[in-house]
């Protein structure tokens, strides 16, 4: 009811704010035809993608007739365009005319996410899924959750921040103290260069204490703490946590003050412990990179400089520029795998690592500018090139985002699962699981017929291979571990209809293989298509016993079907008759071969007596 009231109360509004501007004395049909016009033109240009143009259009139906559909799509344009603070206005003008614009509180919720006020996108996000309908509940609740996400992650940079202020002060102090005329340890604790061209994947300082920096005669200890290189990668998943001033080093300049040498070493010492341990994080320069030639070495580190360059990009938001540099780089790394002075050695898994990074932050980039494809397809490419990386749960979860943003819900499941069960991203992974389990639940039994339709109708024009791939994706669906989304008899026909097309392919293995499958599923061991068309496939790979035995389980399980009427009973006669000629061919067939055999082998052969089959007996195994 309170809802009802809001959108009497938006329509009244809206039908006084819709007036025409002041000084055009066209009348208000004209102009809401001027405007429509307007409307429909940017919505042909939003297909194309032209973005800019579609804006501009926009505009101009704005200009000419204020409505709410305009200013929504208005929004949606500046978005794609990283135009966030323009595309809040346009929300908030649409809801001037509708308070209850779902659209509006959606796009709007999205554009203070981009200018960083979470509060009020989150506040706008939980508004718009109360209006929406419940088919868009998932896609909300996804953007409810990467706002939330993106809060919790801006508030651990400003805790970082905030960490780093803290130690600087202090590191400020303690060189006043060392300034001061007392008797003091000089003691530098640095960084180990030794992986210099690395990556860290770990986000607090690391800090080595040098037990050859103590100079007797001045018996001070300076102390340095130098942070290791935050990773450049444009992944925006990773949790870096908040970087705290070293207790011990705290705790050894206190007691140095103090005089207290035994506690100053002790301290020197933990600290070297834990330099060694945060040095344990990062992979070790691969020995074969000594080894490349001038030519590999110099593209590398190109390639290198230019993903730094495109996270430079991405962090502006110059996301189909930062996605052509890296599409560069992606090359060049190709290229230096291909050469024969890195394959096979350690060098080429250390390249394969760095193309996988910079095909995931492709994927990036084209998730930012909502081209959910192109980030499913490298994210993919990612995840093909290095699918043991550290990083590769990282990537698939990025995929799973792609995928669900596609509509493709069983497919997100599938990664969302794989990613809970690797530990990395399990907390979105585990808040994810539920809701696509249960919008696979309603969607794909759907999904699954109309596969199985578009197949048979790729069957039928003789497509055997997109028939085959159509069957496999639905038979994805129909057996995935997650849910149970066919009955068994469905699942059984696909398979006897991907086997019947390999059959026709030649691949026979594959047509038995699939037989099989189906024949194991409950209560279709008797399946007289999988027996026949096993059958058939044994008897290309020259295998007559097999074959005579699925024939006759075949005539066992027609003849059944005929005695309890189910099915077509005029069907199961044909193909009954069918398959006993069958049998009688394959009998006759096996006593011919035996014979020919034991004349080889300069033994009589044995009596042929000829069998009939009548359509009233049952054959015996």
């Amino acid at each position: 009811a309170a809802l009802a009231r809001r959108q009497r109360t938006a329509a009244a509004a809206a039908s006084a704010s819709a007036q025409p501007p002041a000084g055009d004395h066209r009348s208000k049909e004209e102009l809401e035809f001027v405007a429509q016009n307007f409307r429909v033109q940017g919505n042909e240009a939003f297909r194309r993608k032209e973005y800019a143009k579609a804006l501009k259009l926009y505009g101009k139906s704005v200009d000419a007739m204020p409505s709410e559909a305009a200013l929504t799509n208005s929004a949606l344009m500046n978005l794609k365009l990283s135009r966030h603070d323009d595309a809040e206005k346009d929300c908030t003008r649409a809801l001037e005319l509708n308070g209850a614009s779902a659209k509006a509180y959606l796009r709007r919720g999205l554009a203070r996410k981009g200018l960083g006020r979470f509060a009020g996108a989150i506040a706008d996000l939980e508004r718009a899924l109360k209006l929406v309908d419940s088919s868009k509940h998932a896609q909300v609740e996804r953007h409810l959750e990467a706002c939330e996400a993106a809060r919790d992650k801006h508030a651990k940079a400003e805790l970082k921040s905030a960490s780093y202020s803290s130690s600087s002060s202090s590191a400020a102090a303690m060189a006043k103290n060392a300034a001061a005329p007392t008797k003091m340890t000089r003691m530098a604790i640095t960084e180990d260069d030794d992986d210099d061209d690395e990556e860290e994947d770990d986000d607090k300082p690391v800090v080595r204490a040098s037990a050859a920096s103590t100079a007797p005669a001045a018996k001070t200890r300076r102390m340095q703490i130098v942070e290791a290189d935050d990773d450049d990668d444009d992944d925006d998943e990773d949790d870096a946590e908040p970087v705290m001033i070293n207790r011990k080093t705290t705790e050894q300049m206190r007691a140095e003050q103090k005089g207290s040498q035994p506690a100053a070493a002790a301290a020197a010492a933990a600290a070297a412990a834990s330099a060694v341990a945060a040095d344990a994080k990062v992979a070790p320069v691969a020995p074969a990179e000594a080894a490349w030639p001038a030519s590999i070495k110099a593209k590398v580190q190109e390639a290198e400089a230019m993903k730094k360059k495109a996270a430079e990009h991405y962090k502006a938001s110059r996301y189909d520029a930062a996605s052509t540099v890296l599409a560069r780089a992606a090359e060049i790394v190709s290229s230096c795998r291909s050469a024969q002075a890195v394959r096979g050695s350690a060098a080429e898994a250390r390249l394969a690592e760095l193309l996988g990074a910079i095909h995931a932050n492709r994927g990036a980039c084209a998730s930012q500018s909502n081209h959910y494809e192109e980030a499913v397809k490298a994210c993919s490419s990612a995840l093909e090139v290095a699918p043991a990386s550290p990083s590769a749960s990282r990537w698939r979860l990025r995929r799973a985002q792609a995928y669900e943003s596609l509509d493709m819900h069983h497919e997100a499941l599938v990664d969302m699962a794989r990613v809970q069960q690797s530990g990395t991203g399990s907390v979105i992974a585990s808040k994810a699981i539920p809701r696509l389990r249960r919008v696979c639940k309603e969607e794909n039994p759907g999904r699954i017929l109309a596969e199985k339709r578009r197949g048979n109708a790729h069957y039928k024009a003789k497509r055997l291979a997109d028939a085959a791939a159509s069957y496999e994706r639905a038979l994805a669906l129909a057996t995935s571990p997650h849910a149970r989304y066919a009955d068994t008899k469905t699942t059984a026909a696909l398979y006897t209809n991907l086997a019947l097309c390999r059959l026709g392919e030649g691949k026979m293995q594959a047509a038995a293989d699939a037989c099989t499958r189906a024949l194991g599923l409950p209560g279709e061991g008797a399946n007289p298509s999988a027996l026949r068309r096993r059958a058939m496939a044994y008897k290309a790979l020259s295998k007559p016993g097999a074959m005579l035995a699925d024939l006759k389980a075949a005539e066992r399980g027609l003849q059944a079907q005929l005695s309890s009427g189910a099915g077509n009973p005029a069907k199961t006669q044909k193909l009954l008759a069918a398959t006993r000629k069958e049998i009688e061919k394959a009998t006759a067939a096996a006593a011919a071969a035996a014979a020919a055999s034991g004349a080889q082998a300069g033994k009589p052969a044995p009596e042929v007596k000829k069998t009939t089959t009548t359509t009233s007996a049952v054959a015996k195994p």
